[in-house]
């Protein structure tokens, strides 16, 4: 761990961050500081000052033990303490000479950066530190810089304190500047970041708007093809059929809009479109036949045979339901005419992206060209690019591609 984040954690936030890593950074410059000046003194052969400087120096690394058990407050505060009262007494100690005071330029530069004024307690602990570092200096001024005067230095050793202090004073301000640039830079890297991040962010939802709306010209698209072809159907039964089949007409309609509204209902939006359970779509179709007008279930005249989990795009399930319907109302048609009983087993298969429907059944009658009651079927077929591909006296199977296989992510209901 870097010693500019000893005391952050996860739960502060940026600025608070921001200002405890700063706060580190300026303890060990304090530290350095007080270590290189208290060698310096040693070397001109003030061995008090020295030992006392370097005590100074372990004592300001207390601060960052403070941030270590997260008491920022505290650390700051005895920070500015311990470098307000180190300057002000070697500023005594060694006389103005000794240029102690160069070093209250990066003390108020850490106060501009280290407390948010915005905050009415940093502002009352920045008068506190404030209000200390100029009562400290003024004792200075007033006493003459002789409240704890060492008379024994000698004018050459004030001397390279001086410059001892220029120095280190100019390469903490310096060094406090760049780290202060260097942070600022780092926001402003982070601004650019969320500021690109938010242009991101717009672009996308400019792209959902144009999605959605794209994906309700289709549901409006497909509502108008819907509604033609129920017009259409209505249209046909009306014209190939007779006044006594009215009310057949009227249940194959029911059941054919029934169907219709089953595709919207189960419909789901995936990568590429609108797309519908097959065999789900399909055993409802059926129910709807095996219910009595109470709405229970009678014994069933269909049944079904169909593992496929495969989905059909919205194009395709609509004259696919449809053509099932109309299979489903032949057979009714006939079996009403006939006056029979019969079971019409629909088998529905997949074989390399190609779906079977097979249709079963002991009715002859069933399986022959009936121009009045196939066109619809013939249409709904040609419709999915379909064909016939086994014919017998008892069965018949058709055969179409599924155009679009399920796309491999998660689908979210519309309806």
């Amino acid at each position: 761990m870097k010693i500019s984040e000893i005391g952050i954690n996860d739960s502060l936030s940026d600025d608070q961050k921001n200002k405890i890593g700063l706060l580190n950074v300026f303890t060990l410059i304090a530290s350095i500081v007080f270590l290189i000046s208290g060698i310096t003194n040693l070397n001109v052969n003030d061995t008090f000052s020295g030992v006392l400087l370097i005590c100074f120096s372990v004592f300001s690394l207390f601060t960052i033990l403070f941030n270590y058990i997260n008491q920022y407050k505290v650390a700051i505060s005895y920070l500015y303490s311990i470098i307000s009262f180190g300057i002000f007494y070697f500023d005594s100690y060694a006389g103005i000479d000794s240029g102690s005071y160069l070093y209250y330029f990066p003390l108020f530069l850490g106060i501009a950066n280290l407390f948010d004024f915005r905050t009415k307690k940093d502002r009352q602990i920045v008068f506190l530190q404030t209000f200390i570092i100029i009562s400290l200096a003024c004792i200075n001024v007033f006493t003459d810089y002789k409240l704890f005067e060492n008379q024994a230095l000698k004018e050459e050793q004030v001397e390279i304190m001086f410059k001892s202090n220029l120095i280190l004073s100019l390469l903490a301000v310096s060094y406090f500047i760049y780290y202060i640039i260097k942070s600022n830079l780092r926001k402003l890297e982070l601004l650019e970041e969320l500021i690109s991040d938010e242009s991101k962010l717009n672009q996308l939802e400019r792209e959902k708007t144009k999605e959605k709306e794209i994906l309700l010209a289709e549901i409006q698209h497909r509502l108008k093809n819907n509604l033609s072809i129920i017009s259409s159907l209505i249209k046909l039964k009306s014209e190939n059929s007779t006044a006594e089949d009215f009310n057949f007409i009227q249940q194959e309609t029911w059941h054919a809009i029934h169907t219709i509204a089953l595709a919207h209902h189960h419909q789901s939006y995936k990568i590429n479109g609108f797309f519908i359970p097959i065999k789900r779509y399909v055993t409802e179709i059926i129910e709807s036949y095996n219910l009595n007008e109470n709405g229970t279930y009678i014994h069933p005249n269909i049944s079904i045979d169909c593992q496929i989990i495969n989905d059909i795009h919205i194009k395709q399930a609509v004259p696919f339901g449809l053509f099932i319907h109309e299979c489903i109302a032949n057979f009714f048609y006939i079996t009403s005419k006939l006056k029979l009983e019969d079971t019409l087993k629909i088998s529905v298969s997949i074989e390399k992206s190609m779906i079977n429907i097979r249709l079963d059944s002991t009715l002859n009658k069933l399986f022959e060209n009936d121009a009045k009651r196939t066109d619809l079927q013939e249409s709904f077929l040609e419709q999915l690019d379909g064909k016939v591909i086994e014919h017998h006296q008892n069965s018949i199977t058709y055969s179409f591609r599924l155009e679009s296989n399920q796309p491999e992510i998660e689908s979210r209901k519309i309806f």
